[in-house]
C-alpha cells in the first residue's frame, strides 16, 4: 500500500510539472527539485512494492498479511488518491482575506532594478506596488497609464464601487504567499464575480476613500482572461 502511495504521488508530481500547474504551489526555482522528487517517489514506491510482494509470497497467512497492510497503510493511499483527484486551483480571495494584513509587503525588492526599466507600461503588478510605496507624492502618478492583470478581490476596506486587482507574491511556496494589489474604481459586480481573472488598462487617479487619500486605477478597459500558467509574482 505504501509503495502504491509513493508511486501515485510521484506520478502526480511529474504531471503537475509537465502541465506547469506545479507553479500554482511553488516558486519556479524549485521546479527542478520537484521533478527529481517525483522520480524519487516513483523509484522508492517500486522498491516498496517489490518488497511487499516478496513478503507476501513468504507469508503463511496471506489473507491476514493483506489485511494488516491495508490497516497500516490504506488510509495513506486513500489520502493520496484524494489529492490527485481534487481540482488544482490557484490561491484566491479567500486566502487574501486571511492575509490582508500583509498587503503590498514588497519592501525587500531591489528598487534600483525597478527604476532601471525604461517603460512603465511593461511593469507588472508587483513593480507598480513597489513604485507606489517608494513615491511619497501620489500626484506625480496621476494620469500615468497602467496595464496589469490579476484576480478580482472584494477588499472590505473599500466600498462596492471598488475592487482590488490582486496577485499573490511568493518567496518559496503557497504557504508563505502574501497578497499585493491596487484598488480599481469600476462597476465590476454587473459583469464579473470575485476571483475572476481580468486584465485592466487604465490610468491612475486620486480619490478620498473613508477620509483618506488613495491612489486608484480608473480603467478604460477591463476584460476577462484565463488563469495564467504562472499566476504569482516573485
Amino acid at each position: 500500500m505504501s509503495g502504491l502511495t509513493f508511486i501515485l504521488l510521484g506520478v502526480y508530481t511529474l504531471f503537475l510539472v509537465s502541465s506547469e500547474k506545479i507553479l500554482f504551489f511553488i516558486h519556479p526555482r524549485f521546479v527542478s527539485l520537484s521533478t527529481i522528487t517525483g522520480f524519487l517517489l516513483i523509484v522508492i514506491g517500486i522498491l516498496l512494492v517489490i518488497m511487499t510482494i516478496d513478503n507476501f509470497k513468504k507469508s503463511m497467512l496471506k489473507k491476514q498479511f493483506l489485511l494488516s497492510i491495508f490497516k497500516r497503510h490504506g488510509v495513506f493511499l486513500i489520502i493520496g488518491i484524494l489529492i490527485t483527484i481534487l481540482p488544482v486551483q490557484t490561491l484566491g480571495s479567500a486566502t487574501a482575506k486571511q492575509r490582508v494584513t500583509d498587503y503590498n509587503n514588497v519592501a525587500d525588492t531591489n528598487i534600483v532594478t525597478l527604476f532601471a526599466l525604461n517603460n512603465s507600461n511593461q511593469f507588472n503588478l508587483k513593480e507598480w506596488v513597489l513604485l507606489i510605496n517608494s513615491t511619497p507624492k501620489y500626484e506625480t502618478l496621476i494620469g500615468k497609464k497602467i496595464s496589469v492583470s490579476g484576480f478580482i478581490f472584494a477588499d472590505s476596506r473599500y466600498s462596492e464601487d471598488y475592487f482590488t486587482i490582486t496577485r499573490f507574491r511568493i518567496a518559496c511556496c503557497a504557504i508563505d504567499a502574501s497578497p499585493i494589489g491596487l484598488p480599481v474604481k469600476y462597476d465590476w459586480k454587473s459583469k464579473f464575480t470575485e476571483d475572476t481573472w481580468v486584465h485592466i488598462d487604465g490610468i491612475f487617479s486620486i480619490e478620498i476613500v473613508d477620509g483618506e487619500q488613495k491612489l486608484i486605477i480608473i480603467p478604460s478597459d477591463v476584460y476577462k482572461i484565463d488563469v495564467p500558467s504562472n499566476p504569482y509574482v516573485y
